[in-house]
């Protein structure tokens, strides 16, 4: 009686754990989504900044001529 608990506790956990792994695969494949997607704002953000500040620079060069 007791091996038999045993064994169907074992059954269940094994069955948990792989259920478990399934999500943490899930989840590890969103943080990465979301790490890249996070990459590609901040290189966009970056890039912006930069041509606002050129565009700004120029400007103050055009009104000193």
């Amino acid at each position: 009686m007791i091996k038999l608990a045993l064994r169907n506790t074992i059954k269940r956990l094994a069955q948990e754990l792989t259920e478990l792994r399934k999500e943490k695969t899930v989840l590890e494949q969103r943080y990465e989504n979301a790490l890249g997607e996070a990459e590609e704002w901040r290189s966009r953000h970056q890039a912006t900044v930069t041509a606002l500040l050129e565009t700004r620079s120029r400007l103050k060069r055009l009104r000193m001529w």
